[in-house]
């Protein structure tokens, strides 16, 4: 984080634009995953604004990875998610935004439903990082679908919910260790509805 700030504060002051809305959008993710949440969605909204008037479709997405992910709906923000993209990559982003915010707004099946094309966008991509991302919150999503589901769906559920948070916290090891807690997470309440 003191790193992402002083490089911030550096290509403000005469750097490149996208690289100003990657370092935030980089810094924004650090302090979400610090707890700093009111900071990171400053950030965050600060990103998709300067994002959204460049046109950077995709710098755009990613601050809006952090803001789906604290609940925040910024102006013009389903406009720019409601068209399928063409290109596999930023579909595999869309698809993984509006499950976020399916899950934060307490529709975790259609969350899953999202969730899980986004996940198989980004494995027949191979996009490591996004695999480990979005498959620690399908197992969210799974988790707490199965936390209301009718009694006879919820193992089923849980087991989804296990196999999503095995390949995050596969993934993980590989170099994303930033995730790791959250897959770790949604592993052990998974097991644990389970019996194990």
């Amino acid at each position: 984080v003191k790193t992402s700030r002083e490089a911030l504060r550096s290509l403000t002051h005469g750097g490149d634009r996208y690289d100003v809305r990657m370092t935030r959008f980089n810094l924004a993710c650090g302090l979400y995953w610090l707890g700093q949440l009111e900071e990171s969605g400053q950030l965050a909204q600060e990103g998709w604004k300067d994002a959204c008037e460049a046109g950077d479709w995709m710098a755009a997405a990613y601050c809006a990875r952090v803001l789906a992910n604290l609940g925040v709906t910024p102006n013009g923000f389903f406009q720019h998610f409601e068209a399928v993209q063409s290109q596999p990559v930023v579909e595999a982003v869309r698809l993984e935004v509006l499950g976020l915010l399916q899950l934060v707004r307490g529709r975790p099946a259609a969350a899953a439903l999202q969730l899980e094309q986004a996940l198989a966008q980004s494995k027949r991509l191979r996009l490591a990082m996004d695999i480990v991302w979005q498959a620690s919150w399908l197992a969210t999503a799974y988790r707490s679908q199965a936390e209301v589901a009718p009694l006879a769906e919820r193992a089923a559920l849980y087991r989804k919910g296990l196999v999503a948070a095995e390949t995050a916290c596969k993934g993980a090891l590989t170099g994303y260790h930033v995730y790791l807690p959250h897959a770790l997470r949604e592993r052990g309440w998974c097991r644990l509805a389970l019996g194990g």
